[in-house]
């Protein structure tokens, strides 16, 4: 099957607006090949519920989908089938407005927001699942995917139902797992790296990003993403971040928005 002139949809627990992630990218790849993409962003809560969609200019083929849900935001924990049914009925009405066919699925979800709206369909579109972010918890909804793609065989792993499947892995040469070695010329010019996340998650490995600052001091290391040291107390010491600002090549640049970021590197 060629991803030419389809109508797909991702799913995604990332809003559009913020640090863009595989979700983006995949979005905007399809888009450059002729496909319309309607990007899903999770459900936020209001006071009625509803549907708007935004094209975005930039991207004249992508368009940006919000549910509105209504309040309590406690309503998808509490009431689960009441959350289940909103979404459905607001996932119907949608593709109505869309009129289009849905060819592709494209499921970056693991948290079950969308399913019943999209698999319990008498027309089935492919379902292609992308789980990238670990969820123990996480159980596949509805039909098996058609296939399954993940960064990682710990994320595959979670799905043996999922026979069809496929690790990608992070796109990372494999020359890094074949113990390359840095060109001299390398080791002596002063690089500048940028790294972006969001550096308030638990997971970031702040010992490694110190040992680069200390072994390789004529570089410089960009930080890009918000950061509050509160967030890391119950892991990490002040005095230990105290080490970190210490590096004068490690350099914190907070949040930034895309045209910020772009200028700034």
């Amino acid at each position: 099957m060629r991803f030419e002139s389809k109508n797909v949809i991702i799913l995604s627990p990332q809003a559009w607006d913020g640090l863009w992630v595989s979700k983006h990218h995949v979005a905007i790849e399809l888009a450059a090949k002729q496909n319309t993409v309607h990007y899903f962003n999770p459900p936020i809560h209001g006071y009625f519920p509803s549907i708007k969609i935004n094209k975005l200019e930039q991207y004249p083929e992508i368009s940006i989908i919000q549910m509105i849900l209504p309040k309590p935001v406690i309503l998808r924990h509490k009431m689960r089938w009441l959350y289940d049914f909103l979404v459905e009925c607001l996932t119907n009405i949608c593709l109505k407005r869309l009129k289009c066919s849905v060819d592709i699925v494209w499921d970056f979800d693991v948290n079950n927001t969308f399913y019943k709206g999209l698999y319990n369909r008498e027309i089935r579109p492919i379902r292609i699942f992308h789980p990238v972010d670990y969820n123990s918890n996480h159980e596949i909804k509805g039909r098996i995917p058609d296939l399954t793609i993940s960064v990682s065989n710990e994320i595959l792993n979670q799905y043996p139902e999922c026979t069809n499947r496929l690790n990608l892995g992070h796109s990372v040469s494999e020359n890094f797992f074949q113990g390359y070695t840095v060109p001299i010329e390398m080791k002596k010019k002063s690089l500048n790296f940028g790294f972006a996340a969001n550096f308030n998650k638990p997971f970031i490995d702040w010992e490694t990003i110190l040992k680069l600052g200390k072994q390789f001091e004529q570089h410089r290391f960009y930080l890009f993403g918000p950061f509050d040291i509160e967030k890391h107390k119950s892991q990490f010491s002040a005095t230990f971040f105290s080490k970190i600002f210490a590096q004068s090549n490690i350099i914190f640049k907070g949040f930034m928005m895309k045209k910020e970021l772009v200028v700034s590197l």
